[in-house]
């Protein structure tokens, strides 16, 4: 799984990842994080747009809590 976070002068924080790793990042957004994003796809990849006002760091922070709950056993 890679992903790429960048922060642009046209679109501010974006979130490049493969379309399967970013279907279960649109759900963890959705249901678990409160964050205002915008969503397209690009060669097999899935590209999440925070805006220009987020902030790369809290990107980061929300992104590497995603990867941690991807890592936890499911509970039943």
């Amino acid at each position: 799984m890679e992903i790429d976070i960048r922060d642009t002068e046209e679109y501010g924080v974006i979130v490049h990842m493969d379309e399967i790793t970013g279907d279960e990042f649109d759900d963890y957004l959705s249901e678990s994080v409160y964050a205002l994003f915008d969503k397209g796809e690009e060669n097999g990849q899935t590209i999440f747009y925070f805006g220009l006002a987020s902030s790369i760091e809290k990107v980061e922070k929300i992104v590497g809590k995603f990867t941690k709950a991807l890592n936890k056993p499911m509970e039943n």
